[in-house]
């Protein structure tokens, strides 16, 4: 199958799986009282903590905090598995469970946004002390399968044909591009911070726990920052490794091809200027004829 059909098909599950879990919500938001049926309770619950009612108490600060950057860390995680495991046809098994896995994650983050809590419904009648929703169900089920694929399939994800040992190729290009991507992270998160900051200093009316908290706010947002800036500079490398290692390869086959003319340009396939394979098949061509 083709990378374009199966991105088609993530995209059109994860659509799926997230418009469900919300008609689904608004379903259980018409709910009065209790609904029995067969082995399942439907009756409306208003969670704020994550799935199956987890940390749903304690207080409610420092609930918003750790559930912030819990997915926060989630999603960030998630983006760069799909950023490596993107046009990766022969990858499919593996795409699909972390792609619904997220949209179960999304579906629920909506919820979230919209309201500052989660809508669950489901109860199990032999596990009464369990409520959860549709969302909580995909993200239990292809967060279990995401885990196995990448275990199993450990080999065909890291197989040594297509890893090329990471090192700077074009320090000139590669450094200045990350240390640009790196500074709009710093200053961008550095806004945010300073505004999620400014917005606590004033809604928190009490003296003692703005004394005790907004210290350790601080901190963690500084933290954050930094922390987001190296991932920038790290990302930036990683990215221009990608584009500067077939620039490196093509002038490499150019070198070649002068003393040997069977020489042959071959790339990764997460790399980059893939189109110059087939430049360097007709330069081959043209070379040969003469």
């Amino acid at each position: 199958m083709e990378v374009k059909k199966q991105n088609v098909i993530l995209i059109c599950g994860a659509l799926f799986i997230i418009l469900f879990d919300q008609l689904s919500k608004y379903w259980a938001h018409t709910i009065d009282g209790r609904v029995d049926f067969l082995f399942f309770i439907f009756q409306k619950f208003y969670n704020p903590g994550i799935s199956f009612g987890q940390f749903s108490g304690g207080e409610p600060f420092v609930r918003v905090v750790f559930l912030s950057l819990f997915f926060g860390l989630i999603f960030l995680t998630s983006t760069i598995i799909i950023f490596y495991f993107l046009n990766k046809k022969h990858l499919f098994g593996v795409r699909y469970p972390v792609t619904f896995f997220i949209s179960g994650i999304i579906g629920n983050g909506i919820d979230r946004i919209l309201w500052g809590k989660v809508t669950d419904f489901i109860i199990l009648k032999p596990l009464p002390y369990i409520v959860f929703n549709v969302g909580d169900i995909f993200i239990a089920w292809f967060g279990i399968q995401s885990i196995y694929v990448l275990f199993s399939r450990a080999d065909d994800i890291w197989y040594e044909e297509n890893l090329r040992g990471f090192k700077i190729i074009d320090p000139d290009f590669q450094w200045s591009f990350s240390i640009k991507f790196a500074v709009i992270s710093f200053f961008s998160n550095f806004l945010m911070a300073s505004f999620c900051y400014t917005i606590l200093n004033v809604l928190i009316k009490n003296v003692a726990l703005k004394d005790k908290m907004m210290g350790h706010i601080a901190l963690g947002f500084i933290g954050l920052t930094v922390f987001f800036a190296l991932f920038g500079l790290f990302f930036g490398l990683v990215v221009t490794h990608r584009s500067a290692g077939p620039i490196y390869a093509f002038k490499r086959f150019l070198s070649e091809l002068k003393s040997n003319p069977n020489a042959r340009l071959k790339l990764r396939e997460q790399d980059y200027h893939k189109s110059l394979e087939e430049v360097a098949s007709d330069i081959k061509l043209m070379v040969n004829r003469e």
